[in-house]
């Protein structure tokens, strides 16, 4: 078996063009494959953390209609009537606008652009999840009073107390975010909803709220969604059971199209190996009626091109392997990446299987076909 080690790596260096392209598909097929593996993992986390963290009696309503997974019309916004059509509902126990505008900042030497969070609640409402780094939350009524998310914190380095423009005023730092483990937090700014209102008029991103658990949860749904759409609103009304409902088939997207790259990877690599192993035979069909002269038989041959082929594949794998390692390292310090060892190891063995069978099954036949006699002559 060293002798075979030995002279596979001899074809694949004296034929070296080939034998990196080779490498290289494995590389670019296998890469796909990992970084659709993380990526599916990291969103199934992500949806499973996101089901976690709402809350049986939490609901959002949102002033869009979500159809498919998408929004079927154009962003609009809430007003007043809307909060107190909505507050009516008996099963409604607390109920508060939540505006989100895109805005400028500037500390000292440094500016940006952050999500504008403004509303008396929505910090209190969520502590469970969203925790504090320093300092406290945004209080009821408060003026010109901030809470920074935790990437503006580490970007600018501002400190509890400092000020810092927004939209062309000054606000006092009162608290910073701890970094963010499920809410998207940390490239936000926090201020009161009557400030939010100076700077962006009264409309309203988004209503939160708490019902009733006694109530039936679809019926108010359904009250909500009558009630806004007969003052002309689009309207979804997001709560746990349209969560549990819709996250079904997002995972389901999610796991088909991860199944179907890895399938589409491996075809790509073994056409690759395929081509590598044929032409090589081509090139090689002297050297082979020689060894079937000497007493080599198919068996032993196509150990050969086994080894040779699995040298090929290990090594794209590795390369590839190496550069989502780094990927993964860097973009680890900006968000959550999960990924499931097992998973992303059978998936690395169907690709290899795949790229083995396909280029041994077609060259024993070429094998097979190779006459001592005739390829001597040649």
């Amino acid at each position: 078996m060293n002798e075979l080690f030995k002279l596979a790596l001899q074809y694949n260096l004296n034929d070296r063009t080939r034998a990196l392209l080779t490498i290289l598909t494995v590389s670019v097929a296998t890469f796909l494959v990992l970084t659709i593996l993380i990526i599916t993992q990291t969103g199934v986390n992500y949806f499973f953390s996101e089901l976690l963290t709402f809350q049986p009696d939490q609901i959002v309503i949102l002033p869009v209609s979500i159809q498919g997974g998408g929004a079927a019309s154009g962003i609009k916004f809430f007003d007043s009537k809307d909060l107190v059509a909505i507050n009516s509902l008996k099963c409604i126990n607390l109920l508060y606008p939540v505006m989100i505008f895109r805005g400028d900042y500037a500390y000292k030497n440094k500016s940006g652009f952050a999500s504008i969070v403004g509303s008396d609640y929505y910090l209190e409402d969520n502590q469970l999840y969203i925790s504090l780094k320093e300092g406290r939350r945004i209080e009821r009524g408060s003026k010109r009073e901030v809470v920074v998310g935790y990437k503006i914190w580490k970007s600018t380095d501002v400190k509890l107390g400092d000020s810092i423009v927004i939209e062309n005023r000054t606000f006092r730092v009162v608290g910073i975010l701890d970094k963010s483990t499920f809410q998207s937090t940390d490239d936000q700014l926090f201020v009161s909803l009557s400030d939010a209102k100076e700077m962006f008029g009264n409309k309203f991103s988004s209503m939160v709220g708490r019902f009733d658990l006694s109530c039936n949860e679809t019926q108010l749904v359904k009250d909500i969604e009558s009630i806004l759409k007969r003052r002309d609103r689009d309207v979804t009304v997001i709560s746990s059971q349209f969560i549990r409902e819709n996250i079904g088939s997002v995972l389901n997207t999610i796991s088909l199209a991860s199944v179907l790259l890895s399938f589409v990877a491996s075809v790509i690599a073994s056409f690759g190996i395929t081509n590598t192993i044929l032409a090589s035979l081509i090139k090689r069909r002297k050297q082979i009626a020689i060894m079937k002269t000497i007493g080599a038989s198919d068996v032993q041959i196509l150990k050969l091109i086994f080894i040779q082929i699995s040298m090929l594949i290990l090594a794209g794998m590795a390369l590839a392997i190496m550069v989502v390692g780094i990927l993964v390292t860097y973009f680890s310090s900006m968000f959550q990446i999960v990924y499931d060892l097992p998973n992303i190891i059978v998936n690395l063995t169907i690709i290899y299987i795949v790229s083995v069978v396909f280029p041994i099954a077609l060259a024993f036949r070429d094998i097979l076909r190779i006459s001592p006699v005739e390829a001597l002559r040649e």
